[in-house]
Order: structure tokens, then C-alpha cells, then sequence
């Protein structure tokens, strides 16, 4: 077995790094939401909430386009939690960056499964099946 190559190691890399993210970001809103309230668990629950949706939506699982909207939602939600976390934040100021970063974190979502959803329908021709290439359904 032969070395990764730079751009598997990269994209494994980049991976790693969005899980660990993913990750951070689920005990930080769990930390946030023993301050705020509950509803601030949805920050940290919504990374795994789209994997679930991959079972279940199986074009879910393809690569995005880059999106610096995107990468700046994640951005402003870590900033907006580990604010909020901080020891001199009122709780009221907190609740408020909570919600503005929840409110981003969900357009940025709805906005990669439209664009996930509309990409993924396949158009159909008279007479053939889902499921395979050749439009015999096997496998479905």
C-alpha cells in the first residue's frame, strides 16, 4: 500500500478538521445552553442533524462548491458561542448571539440543501427506473 497523495491527504486533513470543529462547537453550545437555554444545543446539533440527513438523502452526500458565506457562518457561530461563554457577557447578550448565529447557521444550511436538493434530481425519462445508471432499478 502506497502513500496518500498530497490532495488525499488534504481533503482527509480538511475532514478531520471539520469533524474536530463539529465536535468543539456541540460542548461549547452544550456549555452555552446551561446559561442561555436549550435551543443553543441546535448549534452544535445541526452538523450531525445534516450527516442523519445524508442517510436519508443520499445526494446529500456530495461535494459542495466552495462558499464563502458559508465559511463565514462558521466562523461567526464559533465567535458568537465562545463570546457568549465568556465570564463578564450578560446572559441576555449571549441569548442574542446565540440566536443571530443559529439564524445564520440555518440559512447557510437551508441554502447547501436546496442547492443539494436541486442539483440532485435527476431528470427522468419515459419508461426507466431509479436506481441504476441504466435504468433497470437494480439495486433499488
Amino acid at each position: 500500500m502506497g502513500c496518500p497523495t498530497p490532495r488525499t491527504r488534504q481533503r482527509g486533513g480538511a475532514r478531520l478538521d471539520a469533524e474536530s470543529d463539529a465536535a468543539a462547537l456541540l460542548v461549547l453550545s452544550g456549555l452555552l445552553s446551561l446559561t442561555v437555554g436549550w435551543w443553543v444545543l441546535a448549534i452544535g446539533l445541526t452538523r450531525y442533524a445534516f450527516a442523519v440527513g445524508t442517510w436519508l438523502r443520499p445526494h446529500w452526500r456530495r461535494t459542495l462548491p466552495y462558499s464563502g458565506f458559508r465559511r463565514t457562518a462558521a466562523a461567526l457561530q464559533a465567535t458568537a458561542v465562545v463570546i457568549g461563554l465568556g465570564p463578564v457577557v450578560p446572559p441576555g447578550l449571549a441569548a442574542a448571539l446565540a440566536g443571530g448565529a443559529l439564524t445564520l447557521l440555518l440559512i447557510s444550511f437551508g441554502r447547501d440543501i436546496f442547492l443539494l436538493e436541486r442539483d440532485g434530481r435527476e431528470p427522468r425519462t419515459a419508461g426507466t427506473r431509479r436506481g441504476h445508471p441504466d435504468g433497470t432499478g437494480a439495486g433499488a
